[in-house]
């Protein structure tokens, strides 16, 4: 990501609908699978800015990696404990973490990468360590936005569980999310794929009241869903999976 785009997620991933809806979603999705655990070692893998683990320090003793000194920086003046690192160096001892989360991270690698990349992940997990993320979803919704983010794939359940399985995991629970608010985004995406843009730009804005809270509701809406069913389909996957 370019600098303007760490920029503007830092100003906007505490109060943002995007931003605090889905880490609600995936928090309420992940929680039943952690829940009253003792204190766990866990480990954000491109954490960026450092708002996904605020929420994971009540879990345990947490800490941050990402490829960029702009997002360590960020996080260090939250006090967080974050380095330098990617998801192809996780710079981590073999069995020594609990629980590994990754938001957005995983698509940004080449997909002959991912089976490999997730292997690595559970050489660092403790046997029944668990991994939780999410990622995008459905080629249709391909836009501006992917390019700005560097968004390399798009995902799908089938797809993510084989991969999950070829890498050494049991997968508990794949789920897609952001499924209400689909189709006005699939929308978008597709009219900006008609148009050529100088420079793609990133969904990252801040959104004034009360559309804020009208989009953070209907987040909240899908997770209260969430927690009878899954969703089948929508614009982000969120998985939940264990070390085998």
């Amino acid at each position: 990501m370019t600098e303007d785009e760490i920029h503007k997620i830092a100003a906007v991933e505490q109060r943002q609908w995007w931003y605090r809806g889905t880490r609600d979603v995936c928090f309420a999705v992940l929680d039943p699978f952690i829940a009253g655990r003792p204190p766990m070692d866990i480990l954000d893998v491109g954490c960026g800015t450092g708002g996904n683990l605020l929420l994971l320090q009540h879990y345990g003793r947490s800490r941050g990696i990402d490829i960029d000194p702009l997002c360590v920086e960020y996080c260090r003046k939250k006090g967080l404990d974050v380095s330098l690192g990617s998801m192809e160096e996780l710079g981590q001892p073999r069995t020594s973490l609990d629980l590994l989360t990754m938001f957005d991270v995983l698509c940004q690698a080449e997909p002959d990468q991912h089976v490999g990349i997730l292997r690595g992940i559970a050489d660092v997990l403790r046997p029944g360590g668990i991994i939780a993320f999410r990622e995008p979803a459905m080629t249709i919704a391909r836009g501006w936005h992917d390019t700005a983010v560097n968004i390399r794939k798009r995902f799908d359940k089938p797809g993510l569980a084989v991969l999950l399985r070829d890498a050494g995991f049991e997968p508990l629970r794949i789920t897609y999310m952001n499924t209400l608010l689909s189709p006005p985004i699939v929308l978008l995406r597709q009219l900006q794929r008609r148009q050529k843009a100088t420079v793609a730009k990133s969904d990252v804005e801040d959104t004034r009241e009360p559309i804020n809270s009208l989009l953070l509701g209907i987040l909240h809406v899908e997770r209260a869903l969430l927690s009878g069913m899954d969703l089948p389909f929508g614009v982000s996957l969120f998985a939940v999976a264990r070390k085998t």
